[in-house]
């Protein structure tokens, strides 16, 4: 950090937040709260206040292996971040270009692999190597999977990396179609009043998108047909895998026998 550097509190973030410069992080914690000290104490109070009672913050670098977190606390704290417009666009800026400092790049060079958004690495020296992550998995299903995830105690930047992707991959490949029906599947029987009866058959051909082994239940439901004809639809089938839903008409197939005279003459009051 040059002396007499002049840099917006963004910037500073940006410093911070790609390529982990802590020096700039104890500036703006001493510019921000007037002390490092000071920095502690709120942090501290923030922490409490959103309910990461074990995470534990003893300065603003980082690097003092007595600031200590665990994994609920940290996915909890990376949905904190990536709610944050700001935080999320940093974090998911591969470089940029700082004036008088000049380019800094982002660590997390996952960044648009798999759908990763960010979010923050993580190397205390000691060895080993950490990876806050957040996603957004496009698996099929209309709208991206959100996923957050965080990697601790890997051995190396490229083992780290490579235990998320394998990770994010085994969620994408566990998604799969499920074929439910086809147009023309039987379903079930229908009987009028007069006893005729008729198939009851599937109007669409449907499948569900669905994740590994989840359950699939069904319901049927149908009305009283008004013409009874074939072709007519009389209900649906519904399909539900956690939390996709599909469904396909249901409808007569096959010509049903118009009722007898001596049933009509028998049964004024069913025929409505």
């Amino acid at each position: 950090m040059p002396d007499g550097l002049k840099l917006s509190l963004h910037d500073s973030l940006t410093t911070m937040l790609l390529p982990s410069a802590a020096n700039y992080a104890v500036a703006v914690a001493r510019w921000g709260f007037g002390s490092e000290g000071a920095y502690v104490s709120a942090a501290r109070s923030w922490l409490s206040k959103n309910g990461l009672n074990d995470t534990r913050i003893v300065d603003a670098t980082g690097i003092d292996p007595r600031n200590a977190s665990t994994p609920t606390d940290l996915l909890t704290l990376a949905g904190l971040a990536q709610a944050n417009p700001v935080i999320a666009q940093i974090t998911g800026t591969r470089s940029a270009q700082i004036t008088g400092v000049g380019t800094v790049y982002n660590t997390n060079d996952l960044l648009g692999t798999l759908g990763i958004t960010g979010l923050k690495t993580g190397n205390l020296g000691d060895g080993t190597f950490n990876l806050l992550f957040t996603s957004s998995l496009d698996v099929g299903i209309g709208s991206p999977l959100k996923i957050t995830g965080v990697r601790l105690s890997g051995e190396t930047h490229e083992s780290t990396d490579a235990d998320v992707r394998s990770l994010l991959q085994s969620l994408s490949d566990g998604f799969h179609d499920i074929p439910l029906g086809t147009v023309g599947d039987d379903v079930g029987t229908i009987t009028t009043p007069w006893g005729s009866k008729a198939s009851l058959v599937l109007a669409q051909t449907t499948k569900v998108r669905t994740w590994s082994d989840t359950p699939v239940t069904v319901t049927l439901d149908t009305t009283t047909p008004q013409n009874y004809v074939d072709g007519e639809v009389v209900g649906s089938v519904v399909w539900t895998a956690g939390p996709k839903t599909t469904s396909a008409s249901v409808k007569i197939s096959g010509a049903i026998d118009e009722p007898t005279l001596w049933w009509r003459l028998t049964h004024p009051s069913e025929l409505g």
